[in-house]
C-alpha cells in the first residue's frame, strides 16, 4: 500500500466516523424535538423537520463508507469493485441537487425578502437533470441501451462537472441576492466562508470536465482530494452555523481516532514482524499483549493532552470544565446578598468564556439587556424558571460550541443552587427580624395591657363599686372581689406568653364584664356566647379582651341609658369568628384602623391588634369594623385560622371548668370560686 492509499484510508475513516456520529445525533434530535411524545400535523412536520439536511448528512456518511471499502477492496484484485462503483456513481449525482436544496432552505428561512418561484423551479430542474443523466449512464454501463461504455463515461463525467458548477452558481447567487445582510463579525466571516466554498464548488466542475474529456491528467491524490470535499462543508457548516451540538467533541473524537489509527498502524508495522522469527511458542499472544500494553495505557493520557490543546489553542478556552466550576464556585461563595451573587456570577462567567454576561432574575429589577446576546441559558428553580443567563460574542469571535453550552448549563445549575441558598438566608433573616419585632411588639402590648388593667381609674372604680355593694349586697360584693382577683390573675399570668386558649380568654372576659356590671348596675346588659368547638382554639393573648374593654370604656360608658355588649365566638369553616358588639357612639369617620372614639387616650387600638395578627397569620387573618344596618350596634369582627392550643398554653391561667362553676352559654357568669 502506497502513501496515497494510506492517506485515503485515514481521511475516509475520519469522514465516515464524523458524518455517522452527526447523523445519529440528527436522528436523536429529530425524535426529541419534532415528536416529543405527541403527534404533529403533516404540514407542520414537513415545514419543521430538516429532512434535506439529514439526507445530505446520511449521503456523506455512506459516501465515505463506500470510499473506505473501495480502497480496501482494491487490495485484493479478485474482488470485483463494480457494485461499490455503482453506489458511488449514484451518490455523486445526488450531491449537486442536495447541496443546492440545502442552500435554498437556509437562505429562504433567513431571508428578509421572499425568493421568487423561479428559484424553486431551477432546483427542480437540477434534480431532474442529475437523475436523468445518472439513469441514462447506468443503463449504458449495464448494456440495457445501446450506448458504448466510453461514451457513457464521458457523458456522465462531463455532466457531473456541469452539475457541480451549476450547484455552486445557484448557491452563490442565492446567498448574494437573498440572504440576510450580516450584522456581526461572526455572520460576516460565515458568509465569506460559504461563498468561498461554493465558488470552489463551481471551479471544481472545470477540471472534472477536462479530465473526463481527456484534456487533463488525473492523479490518485487529486481523486482523494475531490472525494474528501464533503469534509470541508462539514467543518464550515458546524463551525459557523453550529447546527449540530457537540461539534468540538466530534472533532476531538475524530482526531483521537486518527491518532489511534496512526499509532496502531505503526505498532503492527514495526513490532509483529520483529517478533515473527522468535521461538515464542505458547507465549506469543502474551508477548504481543505486553508490547501493546504501553500503547493502550498511554492513549488516555494522549487524548487528554490533545483535548486540552484543542481547547486552549483552537477553541480559546482558558479553563477546563472542572477548573471552570471551581473558579465559579470560589467567586459566588462569598456572596451574602442577591446583588452580590449576581455581580460575582457575571464576573466569573465573563472570565471563563471571555465574553460579556448579563444575568436577569424574575424578582430583580429589569436591567439593560446585552446589545447582542449570542447564547441564552435559563436559570431553573424548584418552582419554574427563575431567570436566564445571557452571553454576548466572545472577544476572539470564536463561536460557542456544544461543550460551552453544557458548561454554561452546569454553571447555571450551580448558580441556581446558590441563588436558593441566598434566598433561604434572606428569608431566615427576615423571619428572625420579624420574630424579634413581634417579640418586642408583644412585650410592649403586654405592658400596655397591664397598664390599661392595673391603673388607678380601673382599680378605684372597681373598689368603689365593691364598697357600695358591701352594705346592700354582701354576697355580690364578695363575688366582685373574686372577679377582680380573677381579672388581675389572668392578666399577670398571660403576660408570660403570647398565646392562650380562647376558652380561657372568654372566662377572663366574663369575670371582667361581671365586675363592670357591678359598677354600672342594671344599665349594663351583657351576653357572652362561645361554641364548645372553638374553646380550645389558640389565639394571641388579650386580643379579644382588649376589644371588650374598649367596648365598655368607649362604647357603653360614653352614652346615657342602657348599654348592651355582646361577645360571640363560633366556628366558621376553618376559621374562628369572634364578634364584639356594643351600642356605643361608634368610631369617628375614616378612623377604622385605630380605636378613635371620643375621649380615647389609651393608645392601644385596632392597629396594634392588626399588626399582631399580620405578624402571626399574614393575610389569613382579618379584623373588620362595621355598623349594623339600623345604626344601633357597632361590631368588631375578628377572623383567625383555627389552631388548637397546646397543653402548656391550655394550662396557663386557666379558669375552673367544672359543671358547677361554668355558666350556660349566653348567660353572664355567676361568681367563680377561685382560690386567692
Amino acid at each position: 500500500m502506497n502513501a496515497v492509499r494510506l492517506l485515503a484510508l485515514l481521511i475516509y475513516t475520519y469522514g465516515a466516523f464524523s458524518f455517522g456520529a452527526i447523523f445519529i445525533l440528527w436522528l436523536a434530535q429529530m425524535g426529541r424535538v419534532r415528536w416529543g411524545g405527541k403527534p404533529i400535523q403533516c404540514c407542520e412536520w414537513k415545514q419543521s423537520t430538516d429532512f434535506v439536511g439529514g439526507a445530505l448528512t446520511f449521503l456523506s456518511f455512506t459516501w465515505f463508507v463506500c470510499c473506505l471499502l473501495l480502497v480496501l477492496i482494491q487490495l485484493d484484485p479478485k474482488i470485483r469493485a463494480y457494485p461499490l462503483m455503482t453506489i458511488l456513481f449514484v451518490q455523486v449525482f445526488l450531491y449537486p441537487p442536495l447541496i443546492a436544496h440545502t442552500t435554498y432552505k437556509e437562505v429562504r428561512s433567513a431571508s428578509d425578502s421572499p425568493m421568487p418561484p423561479s428559484w424553486r423551479w431551477a432546483l427542480v430542474a437540477l434534480y431532474v437533470g442529475c437523475l436523468s443523466v445518472m439513469s441514462y449512464s447506468l443503463l449504458g454501463f449495464y448494456d440495457v441501451i445501446a450506448l458504448p461504455h466510453e461514451r457513457a463515461g464521458t457523458i456522465s463525467g462531463v455532466s457531473m462537472g456541469i452539475f457541480f458548477s451549476l450547484a455552486g452558481v445557484y448557491s452563490v447567487l442565492a446567498i448574494s441576492r437573498y440572504s440576510r445582510k450580516p450584522r456581526t463579525t461572526k455572520e460576516r466571516s460565515s458568509r465569506r466562508w460559504w461563498l468561498g466554498l461554493f465558488i470552489s464548488l463551481f471551479l471544481m466542475g472545470l477540471p472534472i470536465i477536462l479530465i473526463n474529456l481527456g484534456w487533463l491528467g488525473f492523479s490518485d491524490l487529486v481523486e482523494v482530494g475531490l472525494r474528501s470535499l464533503p469534509l470541508a462543508f462539514l467543518f464550515a457548516g458546524t463551525y459557523f452555523g453550529n447546527r449540530f451540538e457537540f461539534f468540538d467533541v466530534f472533532i476531538k473524537r475524530g482526531l483521537a481516532l486518527l491518532v489511534s489509527i496512526i499509532l496502531l498502524t505503526a505498532y503492527f508495522a514495526l513490532v509483529p514482524p520483529r517478533l515473527e522469527d522468535l521461538p515464542l511458542a505458547w507465549a506469543r499472544p502474551w508477548v504481543y499483549a505486553l508490547t501493546l500494553l504501553p500503547l493502550v495505557m498511554g492513549l488516555p493520557w494522549l487524548y487528554g493532552k490533545l483535548s486540552a490543546w484543542l481547547d486552549h489553542v483552537w477553541l480559546g478556552r482558558q479553563f477546563r470544565t472542572v477548573e471552570a466550576v471551581q473558579h465559579f464556585l470560589t467567586g459566588i461563595q462569598r456572596a451574602v446578598s442577591l446583588p452580590d451573587l449576581v455581580r460575582e456570577a457575571e464576573t466569573r462567567i465573563g472570565e471563563i468564556f471571555q465574553a460579556p454576561v448579563r444575568i436577569q432574575l424574575r424578582e430583580a429589577a429589569a436591567r439593560e439587556a446585552l446589545s447582542e446576546a449570542v447564547l441564552n441559558i435559563p436559570v431553573r428553580g424548584g418552582d419554574g424558571p427563575d431567570g436566564s443567563i445571557h452571553l454576548g460574542p466572545r472577544a476572539n469571535q470564536i463561536p460557542y460550541f456544544g461543550q460551552d453550552v453544557l458548561l454554561l448549563e452546569s454553571l447555571s445549575e450551580v448558580f441556581a443552587s446558590m441563588l436558593e441558598n441566598v434566598r433561604l438566608q434572606a428569608r431566615k433573616q427576615e423571619q428572625e427580624q420579624r420574630e424579634k419585632e413581634l417579640s418586642l411588639h408583644a412585650s410592649r402590648s403586654e405592658l400596655k395591657a397591664l397598664r390599661a388593667q392595673i391603673n388607678p381609674h380601673f382599680l378605684f372604680n372597681a373598689l368603689n363599686a365593691i364598697a357600695g355593694l358591701i352594705p346592700k349586697d354582701p354576697e355580690r360584693a364578695d363575688r366582685a372581689v373574686e372577679q377582680l382577683a380573677e381579672v388581675f390573675r389572668y392578666t399577670l399570668r398571660r403576660s408570660e406568653s403570647e398565646w392562650t386558649r380562647l376558652g380561657d380568654e372568654m372566662e377572663a372576659i366574663r369575670a371582667y364584664l361581671d365586675l363592670e356590671q357591678a359598677r354600672f348596675g342594671q344599665r349594663l346588659q351583657c351576653r357572652v356566647a362561645v361554641e364548645p368547638a372553638v374553646e380550645d382554639a389558640r389565639i394571641p393573648t388579650l386580643v379579644v379582651q382588649t376589644l371588650v374593654e374598649n367596648a365598655v370604656k368607649h362604647g357603653v360608658a360614653a352614652i346615657r341609658g342602657p348599654g348592651h355588649i355582646e361577645v360571640e365566638a363560633r366556628l366558621h369553616g376553618e376559621f374562628v369568628a369572634i364578634h364584639v358588639s356594643d351600642n356605643g357612639p361608634g368610631f369617628r369617620p375614616g378612623a377604622d384602623t385605630q380605636i378613635s372614639r371620643p375621649g380615647d387616650n389609651s393608645g392601644f387600638g385596632l392597629k396594634n391588634i392588626r399588626d399582631r395578627l399580620h405578624g402571626h397569620y399574614g393575610a389569613r387573618a382579618s379584623l373588620e369594623v362595621s355598623r349594623d344596618p339600623g345604626g344601633r350596634m357597632t361590631r368588631v369582627s375578628l377572623n383567625i385560622p383555627r389552631e388548637t392550643a397546646g397543653p402548656d398554653e391550655a394550662n396557663v391561667a386557666r379558669a375552673p371548668q367544672s359543671a358547677e362553676e361554668r355558666p350556660a352559654a349566653g348567660a353572664l357568669p355567676g361568681p367563680a370560686k377561685l382560690t386567692p
